[in-house]
């Protein structure tokens, strides 16, 4: 086992069921199915967001994922979790986290990609995930860690509970909707440069002149 935290995995998968919360897993769900907005709409602002204001930690994990995700797939599930208060359907996808770069990215190179994704979501709603497909609903915390175990490095689970939420405020994070739950890898493994190559990156093309502002992902 690479989870390092298995146990507390364990426990808070029984304190979900008990909440009458449900993880369902269904694969190879086109991406354009989930991305609800344009990606090329945050993909742009994240430019602007490092052009303007110097926050230049965002854009480059976009560019990282940018460059990767054309050669290779996604190889965890990203989140969707529900709040409490939804009144439209169609608002119903709007909270990917963790993943929703990974997901923009995605539809942004390939609208018609797939990738597999885990509803953290409340029984009693489960048939609103049932137009996305079948999938399966998750029995216990083995059957949800495997596909992070099948990456073969050690990593952490990090798990919301509903609020107030004692792991959100710890890490300083913004608690979004119940249950949530965040992998935290002991070792990057997934860019192709980790965010010490920004600097290097930067001397080398700060003076580049671009016809297209999303030309700065490739460049």
């Amino acid at each position: 086992m690479h989870c390092t935290n298995f146990f507390e995995v364990e426990r808070w998968f029984k304190h979900i069921t008990k909440q009458d919360f449900f993880v369902k897993r269904i694969n190879r769900i086109k991406v354009k199915n989930i991305c609800t907005e344009p990606p090329t709409v945050e993909l742009e602002r994240t430019v602007r967001d490092w052009l303007v204001g110097g926050e230049w930690t965002t854009f480059w994990h976009m560019k990282q994922l940018m460059l990767t995700l054309k050669q290779n797939d996604v190889r965890v599930p990203i989140v969707l979790t529900r709040p409490g208060d939804i009144d439209e359907l169609e608002s119903l996808y709007n909270h990917v986290d963790p993943g929703g770069s990974r997901m923009i990215v995605l539809c942004y190179l390939n609208p018609n990609s797939k990738i597999d994704v885990d509803f953290v979501w409340p029984k009693q709603h489960i048939s609103e995930t049932d137009q996305l497909g079948e999938g399966i609903v998750i029995q216990n915390a083995e059957q949800l860690l495997k596909p992070y175990e099948d990456i073969g490095l050690s990593y952490e689970m990090l798990l919301c509970d509903d609020e107030p939420c004692a792991t959100c405020e710890k890490h300083n994070k913004i608690h979004n909707n119940p249950f949530r739950f965040v992998v935290k890898w002991n070792k990057d493994w997934f860019y192709k440069e980790d965010t010490q190559g920004f600097n290097k990156w930067y001397e080398k093309s700060k003076d580049t002149v671009v016809n297209n502002i999303m030309d700065w992902y490739t460049t």
